[in-house]
């Protein structure tokens, strides 16, 4: 399921004007050391794409939590 970050723009509730700060807030963050970096790169000296999945609840009491995935 895709989840739409303009849900309640135009919508009823007129105190939330958008998703997308709430739902950058949820996205797990990391920080990971230059060592750390440079042993993963590759030949090109590039980084792999890292896939997560995370839960997301949303603050409105009445929508489920949502399963998400991201690439960094």
């Amino acid at each position: 399921m895709q989840y739409d970050l303009f849900t309640t723009f135009f919508g009823k509730n007129k105190r939330i004007l958008s998703n997308t700060i709430e739902l950058w807030d949820a996205i797990p963050k990391y920080a990971v050391s230059t060592r750390q970096q440079n042993a993963c790169r590759d030949h090109n000296a590039r980084l792999p794409v890292h896939p997560q999945e995370f839960e997301y609840h949303p603050a409105h009491r009445d929508t489920p939590a949502i399963t998400c995935r991201l690439k960094v």
